[in-house]
Parts: C-alpha cells; sequence; structure tokens
C-alpha cells in the first residue's frame, strides 16, 4: 500500500505543475487573441497547431503519441475557447 501512496503523491505533484503550466498557457492565450484581434487574424491557426504537435510530439514516447494528441487537442479546446471569450470582451 506504500508504493501506492507514493505513486498517488508523485502524480498530485505532476497535476499541480500541469494546472500552474495550463494557467500560465491561457494567460499568454489571452495575449495572443488581443493581438489577433488586432492583426485580424482568426483564433484557429491549423497550420500552427500541426508545428505544435509535431514539435511536442517528439518529447513523448511514440507508444504515447495517440494519447499525448487527445491531451494536446483538449489543452487547445480550452485555450480557443477562452480566446474566444477574451475576443469578444467577455474575459478581463
Amino acid at each position: 500500500m506504500d508504493m501506492l501512496k507514493n505513486y498517488r503523491d508523485e502524480i498530485e505533484e505532476i497535476d499541480s505543475q500541469m494546472a500552474k503550466l495550463f494557467e500560465k498557457r491561457l494567460i499568454l492565450s489571452k495575449q495572443v487573441a488581443f493581438l489577433k484581434r488586432e492583426q485580424g487574424s482568426p483564433i484557429t491557426d491549423k497550420a500552427r497547431e500541426v508545428q505544435l504537435l509535431e514539435l511536442n510530439s517528439e518529447h513523448v514516447s511514440r507508444k504515447f503519441h495517440g494519447y499525448y494528441q487527445e491531451f494536446f487537442h483538449a489543452i487547445l479546446a480550452q485555450c480557443k475557447k477562452y480566446q474566444k471569450r477574451v475576443w469578444d470582451n467577455l474575459e478581463d
């Protein structure tokens, strides 16, 4: 049972780090939304999404690529949702 607690503690630490990084990503996404609106660029940039996915997939073991792709797309969906709210002046 001690090993289970150790694994869970480590997962909790990783989750905490991921939460902080996600918040940081949203804060930067907000700035990107402001710039996109000023420049008249669309929120979604498929070429950039593909580029980011390819770049970051290199950091994940090949056997986890499918899982990472789903994870990455979920993050992008939330960031685009937030950018849309910023774009529409629903978020400050």
